[in-house]
């Protein structure tokens, strides 16, 4: 199983789903639709929540695991 891995690390390959986990510690799916560079130099990734309604900032994510009956 993979580690939590934090957005300021690196971020998900684009539109791949992946499993978030939020400022508050909630636990869903999301996917980055966009990256761009700002003027200074630093990256920010654009999220996609296909599942739920309202703006979500993830502060870790992971690669969905395999199901146990794989």
């Amino acid at each position: 199983m993979s580690e939590w891995i934090s957005v300021e690390e690196r971020l998900p390959d684009l539109n791949k789903n992946v499993l978030c986990c939020g400022k508050q510690g909630g636990v869903f799916i999301g996917r980055i639709g966009n990256v761009v560079e700002r003027d200074d130099g630093t990256i920010v990734g654009y999220w996609y929540f296909p599942n739920l309604r309202g703006h979500r900032n993830p502060v870790y994510w992971m690669d969905i695991p395999e199901t146990p009956m794989t």
